[in-house]
This record gives C-alpha cells, sequence and structure tokens, in this order.
C-alpha cells in the first residue's frame, strides 16, 4: 500500500518523534489533570432540560444490571446507542447510584479528551502549543460543565480524537490490518455517540481529494478504493450492523410516547420527530431555520460552549426566541466566524479530515431537529486546534517558527486563566437539592401500588427509584395538544396516579386533573392525583 499521511496527504510515513519534552509534557497533563479532579468535579446531579438524557442513560443502564438487557420502562430501547449505558451498568452495580463517582467517569473521559488533543496536536503545532491547548479545553467551562453530566458528549469528543490519531497512525505505515482497526475503531465509537461515524466519510473524503491532488504519487481510483477506502469502511459497516439489525427487530410500533425522537433518523427526517411513519421534513423548514441555526453555532465557537442558544432553542416547547443570555453574547458570533476562517483557511491549503470533520458536524447542526451547545463540542475541539495552527503559521512567516509558537502558548494560557474557575454553578446544586426534596415528598405520600405518569418521568423515575411514564409526548401529539390525550397513555401502561411538580410547565396540567379527579394530594410543592382505582 502506498504511504499516505494524515488525512490522505502525500509523506514518507516519519512524523516528529516523541522526544523527553514531549513525554514529561503528557506526562505532567496527566498527572495535573487528575489532581484537579477534586476540585473539579461535582457531587450532585444537574436536574434540568439539558440531562434529560442523562437520566435515560443511567436507566437503561440499571436495567442491566437488572438482567433485563438495554431497555427503558419495559420496552428495548433503540433511540439512543447502548455504549454509555453498557459502560456505566457496572458503576452503578458496585456503587449504585453515586452522582460523584458518574461524574468521576465521565471527567476521566474528558482528561482522555484532552490528552488526546495533545496526541494528536503536537506534531502540528509543536508540544508547547499542543500542551496549551490541552490545558485550555480541560479548563473550559463548558467542557467541565458537560464533564459533570452522564452524558455521551465528552466520551463522543474523546473519541473523534481517537480516531483521528487512529487515521494518522493507519497511514504511517498502510497495512492491511491497521485499515481494519481504523474501520472497527470508529464502529465502536459509534455505539457511544452515532455522530462519530461522521469520521468515516471525513477520512475517505480526504484520502480522496489528496489523490486527485497527488501529482506523481496518484494511484488507480480502482487500487485506491481498495487498499484506502473499502477495508476500513466494511470493518465499521460490519461494527454497526448488529445494533441496526437488533433495532429493526425489537424496535416498538411508533409513534414513541415516551421520548421525544423515535429515532434519529426519524428526528432529523421526518415532520414527527417520534413517528418515522410521518411524512418527510419539508426543505423550506430547513432552510428557515439555518440563519438562525448558524448563529448559534457560530455562537458556540466564539463563546467557548458558554452561548449558542442551547436552553432555550433545545427545550422542545422553545417558541424560538433567544434568551437575554443569548442577546448579551453580543460579538461571540464574530468571533466564531474567525474560528470557521481558520478551519476554511486549513481546509483550502490542505483537505484533511480533520476540517472535512468540522464542516460535516456543522452541517448536521444547522439541520438537526434540536440545538444545544454541547452538540457543538467536537466541532469546537477541532476549531480550538485549527486556531492554535492557522496562528502558528501565519505568524511564523513574520516573527519565525519560535517565537510564534511561543506568542500562540501565551495566548492560549492567558486564555484558559480567564475561562477557569473551580466553583460549580451554584443554581444547579439548589435546583437539584429541591428535586431531591420534592421526590422525597412524593415518595412519602404514595402508596405501594402506585404506578406513576408525570409531565416527563426521567428525572422523576431516576429520584424516586421506580417507574415514571411520561404524558407529554401524546398530548403534544395531539390536535391542539389536548391535555386529555393524557388519558391513552395512563389507560395503555395501567397507570394509577399523576404527579404533577411545582414548576410552570407541570402546573398546566392542573386544570383538566383538578376538573376530572378532584384537588389531589400535596406532596411538598407538588400534587399527586389518583386517577384509576
Amino acid at each position: 500500500m502506498a504511504g499516505w499521511g494524515e488525512a490522505g496527504e502525500q509523506s514518507s510515513g516519519s512524523e516528529p518523534g516523541w522526544d523527553r519534552r514531549s513525554r514529561a509534557l503528557f506526562v505532567a497533563l496527566a498527572l495535573a489533570m487528575l489532581a484537579s479532579l477534586p476540585l473539579l468535579v461535582q457531587p450532585f446531579y444537574e436536574v434540568s432540560d439539558e440531562t434529560n438524557d442523562a437520566s435515560m442513560y443511567i436507566l437503561s443502564a440499571q436495567a442491566f444490571v437488572r438482567g433485563e438487557g438495554y431497555a427503558y420502562l419495559g420496552q428495548p430501547f433503540i433511540a439512543r446507542p447502548p455504549g454509555l449505558s453498557v459502560m456505566l451498568a457496572p458503576l452503578l452495580a458496585w456503587r449504585g447510584l453515586d452522582f460523584a463517582a458518574l461524574h468521576i467517569l465521565v471527567s476521566l473521559w474528558g482528561i482522555a479528551g484532552a490528552l488526546l488533543l495533545f496526541v494528536w496536536t503536537r506534531a502540528r503545532v509543536g508540544p508547547a502549543v499542543a500542551a496549551a491547548l490541552a490545558l485550555c479545553l480541560w479548563l473550559n467551562p463548558g467542557y467541565q460543565h458537560f464533564s459533570n453530566q452522564v452524558m455521551s458528549d465528552v466520551p463522543g469528543a474523546a473519541l473523534v480524537l481517537a480516531g483521528l490519531v487512529a487515521e494518522r497512525w493507519a497511514a504511517r505505515r498502510p497495512s492491511a490490518r491497521r485499515e481494519a482497526c481504523l474501520g472497527v475503531l470508529i464502529g465502536l465509537a459509534t455505539y457511544l455517540r452515532t455522530a462519530c461515524v461522521l469520521l468515516l466519510p471525513a477520512i475517505l473524503a480526504a484520502r480522496a481529494l489528496a489523490n486527485a491532488r497527488g501529482g506523481g504519487a496518484r494511484i488507480s481510483w480502482t487500487v485506491f478504493v481498495r487498499q484506502r477506502a473499502a477495508l476500513s469502511s466494511l470493518a465499521c459497516v460490519l461494527v454497526m450492523l448488529p445494533w441496526s439489525a437488533r433495532n429493526a427487530l425489537v424496535a416498538p410500533p411508533p409513534p414513541s410516547d415516551q421520548n421525544f425522537i423515535y429515532s434519529y433518523w426519524t428526528g432529523i427526517f421526518h415532520a414527527d420527530a417520534g413517528d418515522p411513519r410521518s411524512p418527510a421534513r419539508p426543505l423550506a423548514e430547513l432552510a428557515a431555520i439555518f440563519p438562525e441555526r448558524a448563529r448559534a453555532v457560530l455562537t458556540l465557537l466564539g463563546s467557548r460552549l458558554e452561548g449558542g442558544g442551547g436552553a432555550a432553542e433545545a427545550d422542545e416547547e422553545a417558541t424560538g426566541r433567544r434568551s437575554a443570555a443569548q442577546r448579551a453574547q453580543g460579538p461571540s458570533w464574530i468571533l466564531g466566524l474567525w474560528v470557521v476562517g481558520c478551519v476554511a483557511y486549513l481546509l483550502v491549503r490542505v483537505w484533511r479530515s480533520s476540517e472535512i470533520l468540522f464542516f460535516l458536524l456543522g452541517l448536521v447542526l444547522v439541520t438537526y431537529f434540536g440545538f444545544r451547545v454541547r452538540l457543538g463540542l467536537s466541532m469546537y475541539v477541532i476549531g480550538l486546534a485549527a486556531w492554535a495552527e492557522t496562528h502558528v503559521a501565519l505568524a511564523a512567516r513574520t516573527f519565525g517558527a519560535a517565537r510564534a509558537r511561543a506568542a500562540v502558548t501565551v495566548a492560549l494560557l492567558a486564555l484558559t486563566v480567564l475561562d477557569f474557575r473551580t466553583q460549580a454553578n451554584p443554581e444547579l446544586e439548589q435546583e437539584f437539592e429541591r428535586a431531591r426534596a420534592q421526590a422525597q415528598a412524593f415518595a412519602e405520600q404514595l402508596p405501594a401500588d402506585a404506578r406513576l405518569g408525570a409531565r416527563v418521568g426521567w428525572h422523576y423515575a431516576l429520584l424516586l427509584d421506580r417507574p415514571v411514564w411520561s404524558l407529554r409526548f401524546a398530548i403534544d401529539r395531539s390536535p391542539k395538544r389536548n391535555v386529555a390525550a393524557m388519558e391513552g397513555v395512563i389507560d395503555k401502561y395501567d397507570l394509577n396516579t399523576v404527579l404533577i411538580g411545582p414548576s410552570k410547565i407541570e402546573s398546566f396540567y392542573l386544570p383538566y386533573l383538578t376538573t376530572r379527579y378532584g384537588e389531589g394530594v400535596r406532596g411538598g410543592d407538588g400534587w399527586i392525583f389518583r386517577v384509576r382505582p
């Protein structure tokens, strides 16, 4: 097989070796990050719309522990890949619902991602800049926030970086074995984070473009497909196939009444995210959201993961209005354009897989059925690295490579110091304590035979340690969002009790419930309604 460098660049197969300085920096970074865990890991759980999926991951992991397989509320779970729940299951079996332990696990993935960023960028920008990049990522407030959520975003970003490192490893001494390993790694990564599959088309596109521009090193396209595309693609598809086959065999009948989406495919391409039988999503709808969504992506890049409209736009009931916090971001989207410009500059110069992947991820985000800042984490990491590499390259033309790297290192360290903070968000901690107290108040009033429903059951099920079915999705799907549509869910799952918490959005159901079932019983600041004998 011909020698190809990272992302298809013609290469002699050589790469700057791991000298003593690079090894020392890597070890120092690893030790410093591990030592910082007691300061950065939060022992409480974030009970918010941002972590609905986290509760579902934990509940599905508990199903693994009970021997029920990958299931949620007794049904096979198909909406999310099983990797995170599989990873959580041993920890839950050992420690129970220990939120600090769960956050340590995700934070260890965060450390792995920061160290992989050092490994990946070291040859591009030098050890000092790469170390500053790793620190800048690890101590970024948004990255730390996501590292304290039991979600797949941080592990997924780490696996994206692992895939980029593996791509370079496979290209250094090309062989069938290395190509197969690359494909297997990408396939396995999709079991934790589905978006990792975009690594494969990004790598293949970069290789194809490099071959098209390869001059004397160009190989025939038949040989290219056989040596540089087929094996890695086949390995990836074969690894992904069991999950797809399993879902096809056990998928519950649509529409989904316990989740916002039926599957990722349905969420992206169908008008009703919970029903694959619904019409295709109109192209006009995608075009209409593009300007606001593009600005949100630019804002999350420019505000370093602290903006972009996640909270308001991600809520399935959002009106599309930007929050005051978003409006206060001001010029963040302009800074985001700066990052995108750096990625585009490198893409035009080199056509590497990382920059192609950046724009593929962006294309998904501007068309996705919902938007959250955390979904742009991998884009941010690639963009941060591109920003550093671009400025090293441009400054080196005037000041020389050594001074350019020193200046970019200082800039990144200054940004790290500016961003760094150890205190968790006190509002999130207070909300957790309120939610836990409310769950305890409900538990004290519930009879042993209660089968529970709530507006959304995910967090309630976790804090009560018992099944709680969701009512809102059937209501949302009904004409004019008729609250009476909850009766279908109540009958379908033999529910006899409905919980209404103190939030304004839950109290929307109170008029219907009190009219039909009486005043109910107070449980803390919420209400308990007996809806069936």
